[in-house]
């Protein structure tokens, strides 16, 4: 909870005063009550008995002052249990009788003391709002009235104004505190229940916050810290220990998933967050101890103000360790037993192609129904290569140990050959291919991936469109480099295959519909191809018209590894 205040409010200063002065207990409100009218009294007692000492020695006056001074004595040092007590109303009851003797003691040269009757009625309204305005209002008249009875005025305009002005005012004036008191009362109540409700919320939300197993903190538009989990307090003692000695984002231990390099400052999460960016899914290890750091995903969400503008930041960290440890072992069998299946294959492939030589070369004679199974070992073996061989890349990509073998190269020529090697494929389809093919300047490239891609996207487009369709091959190339489109007329793809489209073993529903085979890592291979020379793949599909793929690769590509 903040500070109590708010417009119109008193100054949380002068409230907090006001709240050790008087203080809070009955006993505290009633004496509260009684203090202004106890030292005007006495103040006006002390002028009394100075400037017109024999009206002060009246025994009227003098009984005024002594009912005045129990009526304090009463108000001090009673332990009273409440403001509206039916003895406390003995209190104000006794000022009206102190003021009604001193008046009628005064009447003759001091008419004006009767104004002391305005110190009563606040205590009256407060602690009755009505029904003390009325009790107010009619004892001001009474002791206005009596006195004059009995000195014999009760004639004349100014004994009219005189016992109605006064008693007039009173009413206005209670009847406003009363107004006021029932206000303050309502909105007392309102904020009770409001602080009530607000702690029951906070602690609601504290132990969502901490029953969660995911980090989650929330920054301003300064980037200071507005609430954060237990989980995030873990997590931060991962990248800030004790001994770092810087202990802001900046000086925090992240590294990048390859746990080498480090996070650059404005590349973390946090800045970004804190600049107004959407992060999603930003992964990377925290902590310095290879056998205690964590992997970490990251995502944020900016907050807006009413105004529309940046209000800070909503940042999630979900602790990824334990399935990136199963990923990357995942990936690591993949890759290990693709690399056993590879060498034997390659021997049953190569002793294929020896058998069949030395029987082309009239070595020795096979039978025909001899050479037709070994053309069906050799076509299988091949295509098992193929898929350990995809495999194995896609274990590598997502590893990041896929390397490129960069040169000189010119993405129109590759695409050429590549249409020429599946024109034949596509005619015994009965597919058409077309080709507008513009020459591409020489750029840096890996020429063995880039054919790859290539062939990937022209098996994809034969493969999903039926006999009777088309398949369009555009190479356009500007300053910034080649941009290669291929699209098809097959049987497409709706919004949710897209999505998953670069998903690891996806197959949309069409394919699986259509009975085609494939194992769905082609465009996942495209893709990290693709990446890993700093291009864009893009794909477009509608379900039933067909697919259009563009991959465009930069001219001019940051160094990378060979």
């Amino acid at each position: 909870m903040g500070d109590l205040s708010a417009d119109g409010d008193l100054d949380p200063g002068v409230y907090e005063r006001l709240t050790r002065a008087v203080g809070r207990s009955p006993r505290a409100a009633v004496s509260a009550h009684q203090i202004p009218f106890a030292l005007t009294f006495t103040i006006v007692s002390i002028a009394v008995g100075i400037f017109a000492t024999h009206l002060f020695l009246d025994p009227a006056y003098m009984a005024g002052f002594a009912v005045a001074a129990v009526a304090s004595l009463l108000a001090f040092a009673v332990p009273w249990k409440s403001l509206r007590s039916p003895y406390a109303l003995l209190i104000p009851t006794l000022d009206y009788v102190a003021i009604g003797l001193a008046r009628h003691a005064v009447l003759q040269e001091i008419a004006t003391l009767g104004l002391l009757v305005v110190f009563p009625v606040v205590w009256l309204a407060t602690a009755y709002r009505w029904r003390g305005v009325a009790i107010a209002t009619l004892a001001s008249f009474l002791v206005l009235l009596v006195p004059d009875v009995l000195v014999g005025s009760t004639t004349g305009l100014q004994f009219a104004l005189r016992i109605l002005m006064l008693p007039f005012i009173v009413l206005m004036m209670g009847g406003t505190v009363a107004i006021l008191t029932e206000h303050w009362r309502r909105q007392s109540v309102l904020l009770t229940a409001q602080e009530r409700a607000s702690r029951k919320t906070s602690a609601l939300l504290e132990t969502v916050l901490n029953t969660v197993e995911i980090g989650l903190l929330t920054v301003d538009s300064d980037g200071n810290d507005v609430l954060y989990n237990r989980k995030l307090r873990d997590i931060h003692a991962l990248a800030s220990p004790n001994d770092n000695p810087d202990p802001t984002e900046r000086g925090h231990v992240l590294f990048q998933l390859d746990g080498e390099t480090p996070v650059p400052p404005e590349e973390r999460p946090v800045m970004r967050a804190i600049r107004g960016e959407m992060v999603t899914d930003f992964r990377m290890w925290v902590g310095d101890d290879r056998m205690e750091r964590r992997a970490i995903s990251v995502t944020s969400r900016p907050i807006f103000a009413d105004d529309g503008t940046p209000d800070g930041s909503v940042i999630a960290f979900y602790d990824i360790t334990d399935i990136l440890n199963a990923m990357t072992a995942k990936d690591s069998f993949v890759a290990t037993v693709s690399h056993e299946l590879r060498t034997p294959l390659t021997s049953i492939i190569g002793y294929l192609e020896l058998i069949q030589d030395g029987h082309e070369d009239g070595d020795y004679e096979l039978p025909g129904s001899v050479l037709t199974d070994m053309t069906v070992i050799s076509r299988n073996a091949e295509q098992l290569l193929m898929l350990v061989s995809d495999l194995l890349t896609t274990a590598q990509a997502e590893s990041g140990a896929l390397r490129f073998r960069m040169s000189d190269v010119r993405i129109d020529q590759l695409v050429e050959r590549a249409v020429e090697s599946f024109r034949p494929r596509a005619d015994t389809a009965g597919i058409t291919i077309k080709q507008n093919i513009d020459p591409t300047p020489t750029q840096h490239a890996d020429h063995a991936r880039i054919s790859q891609v290539i062939d990937n996207l022209l098996s994809n487009a034969v493969k999903y469109t039926e006999r009777g369709g088309t398949v369009r091959v555009i190479v356009h190339a500007d300053e910034t480099g080649a941009t290669i489109t291929v699209s098809d007329t097959g049987i497409g793809m709706d919004a949710h295959d897209l999505t998953n489209l670069f998903t690891k073993f996806f197959r949309a529903d069409s394919a699986r519909d259509a009975a085609i085979p494939g194992v769905g890592l082609g465009l996942v291979i495209t893709k990290a191809i693709v990446n890993g020379h700093h291009g864009d793949i893009d794909v477009q599909s509608v379900l039933g018209v067909g697919t259009t793929v563009r991959v465009t690769l930069p001219r001019v590509t940051p160094g990378r590894g060979h």
